[in-house]
């Protein structure tokens, strides 16, 4: 047959029965010019066996119509060689069917010219198995047409090394489908590079597995856009490493939402750096959870805003640390809502310095609980201000301690209201110096409390000033105890008022020293009532002046 085809007309060529090309030789079909090949019917293309195909030369199988291309069989598609696919037309690839396509081996599509893949249809890349996707070259891949790209299932985009996503353009990136992306594993997403990371479509990046994202270096992460940051799913921001967390500049940050910052760990709040979270907004601040808050380093919380201060609630200012407020700027702590300070927990306050307490206002000292003023150390009572103490309200008066109280200086006791005088214990007021009593004003000691009065330490009341003493009641002298009275100097005694001494109980008279009793006025003897003049001891009587005795009622005589 190989000498009778070449002089066999093309109608004759059309003529032959699939029986008759199927006995034909490699020398028969090599006979065949390119003419006799576009001769061959649709039908006697269908017959034609993977031998056939494979017996023909490059040249013949070009000349094959496009429909006659699309008639053979997948096995006798399989036949071609590289130098076989090489020479067919963009047309020819273009006219494969679906299955043809689907049915080429990996051998022969790895050798596929890139005309020859763009050539083909997204219907034609949708049918690529796992295998002849993973068969693709680098270089095959990086030349495919964005479409073709996104007609890809999304496991056949999973076969891909990293080194195939690397090939991939910015272009090939945006035409991803969110299931591709979805479906990317975390070797593929390290073969992205900082341009494949900023050109992800939004709806793809909220795609992307957690695992995907945490994997990102923190150079991939710097290639997100504000607007891709701003569209992460809250479970992948919680997937962020610390490391990543660390690494995301003040835009990045401020691209998340309230959502995002309230989804955040302890852990990774405590990755925020000072650079941070002085750029934070107070929304976001406000957002975070008191764990969160709690997780901050000092210098973190130093570098906070005023105004992220007071955007702070209740519960985060409560849930801070000793450390943490200790390090709190003394604008910060001055800008703290009163509600907030309360919150404050008593070791956290007693941790502040006295610098930062002197910071605090007069309505923030007077929104402090009582415990918390309860709590403050001596040396923080000793660098209160007059007008910070006078803000606390008797009723933290009330509260303080015998070693608080003891604390104050002179000046703050000379400037005591009186009221809040009067709350203080008796145990608060029997621990003051007599250098510190003495710095009462007349006014101050006429406030006091009969109670109060009555604690006084003999020292004390021998300590007090003829003012002092004169600005005392009927009533306090008549709660003093004898011992008190008893330890009256004679000068003391020497400058009482007569109703004062009249005041003073029949014990109290009967403890007053000889020198005591000799120094009283004329008045004051005159003052003093029957039953006081009965208990008079004979010491007493003894040292009484002539002019005492001579101004004494018959009655008291």
């Amino acid at each position: 047959m190989a000498t009778i085809i070449p002089v066999l007309s093309t109608t004759r060529i059309s003529e032959l029965s699939t029986r008759t090309i199927a006995a034909f030789t490699t020398e028969d079909w090599a006979a065949f010019s390119t003419d006799q090949i576009m001769a061959l019917t649709t039908a006697q293309f269908g017959s034609m066996s993977s031998f056939a195909i494979g017996a023909l030369a490059s040249h013949q199988i070009s000349a094959i119509q496009t429909q006659d291309l699309r008639a053979l069989s997948v096995n006798a598609l399989r036949g071609m060689t590289s130098e076989h696919l090489s020479s067919l037309t963009s047309d020819q690839f273009g006219a494969l069917t679906t299955a043809q396509v689907a049915s080429l081996s990996t051998s022969q599509l790895s050798t596929l010219a890139s005309e020859d893949l763009n050539a083909l249809t997204t219907a034609h890349f949708a049918a690529l198995t796992n295998a002849q996707a993973t068969s693709l070259t680098s270089l095959q891949i990086s030349t495919l047409e964005t479409a073709d790209i996104a007609a890809l299932s999304t496991a056949a985009i999973r076969t891909f090394s990293s080194d195939d996503i690397r090939a991939l353009t910015t272009d090939h990136i945006q035409a991803l489908t969110s299931a591709q992306v979805a479906g990317l594993t975390t070797a593929h997403v390290a073969g992205f590079t900082t341009d494949h990371v900023a050109a992800l479509q939004t709806t793809d990046l909220r795609a992307l597995s957690t695992a995907a994202l945490r994997s990102l270096t923190t150079e991939q992460l710097d290639g997100l856009t504000s607007d891709q940051v701003a569209s992460l799913t809250n479970a992948q921001v919680q997937a962020l490493s610390t490391t990543q967390i660390a690494s995301l500049t003040s835009d990045d940050l401020n691209a998340l939402s309230t959502a995002h910052f309230a989804a955040l760990s302890a852990a990774q709040v405590g990755a925020l750096t000072s650079d941070q979270t002085t750029g934070l907004q107070t929304a976001d601040v406000a957002a975070i959870t008191t764990a969160g808050i709690r997780a901050l380093s000092t210098d973190a919380i130093h570098a906070l805003s005023t105004d992220s201060i007071v955007a702070l609630t209740t519960a985060q200012v409560a849930a801070l640390t000793s450390a943490q407020v200790a390090g709190l700027s003394t604008d910060q702590l001055s800008n703290l809502q009163s509600a907030d300070l309360r919150s404050l927990t008593t070791a956290a306050l007693r941790a502040l310095t006295t610098e930062q307490l002197d910071s605090l206002t007069s309505d923030q000292f007077a929104s402090l609980t009582n415990a918390q003023v309860v709590a403050l150390s001596t040396t923080q009572v000793a660098a209160m201000s007059t007008d910070d103490l006078n803000a606390l309200n008797t009723g933290h008066f009330a509260a303080l301690s015998n070693a608080q109280v003891a604390a104050f200086t002179t000046d703050q006791i000379a400037a005591l209201q009186t009221s809040d005088l009067r709350s203080l214990t008796t145990g608060a007021l029997r621990g003051l110096t007599t250098e510190q009593l003495g710095a009462l004003t007349s006014d101050q000691m006429a406030s006091l409390t009969n109670a109060q009065v009555n604690a006084l330490t003999t020292a004390q009341i021998a300590s007090l000033t003829s003012d002092d003493l004169n600005a005392l009641s009927t009533s306090h002298f008549g709660a003093l105890s004898a011992a008190q009275v008893g330890a009256l100097t004679s000068d003391q005694v020497g400058a009482l008022q007569t109703a004062d001494v009249a005041a003073i109980s029949t014990a109290g008279i009967r403890a007053l020293s000889t020198d005591a009793i000799h120094a009283l006025s004329t008045d004051s003897i005159v003052a003093l009532s029957s039953a006081q003049v009965a208990a008079l001891t004979s010491a007493q009587v003894a040292g009484l002046t002539t002019d005492h005795i001579s101004n004494l009622q018959s009655a008291d005589l």
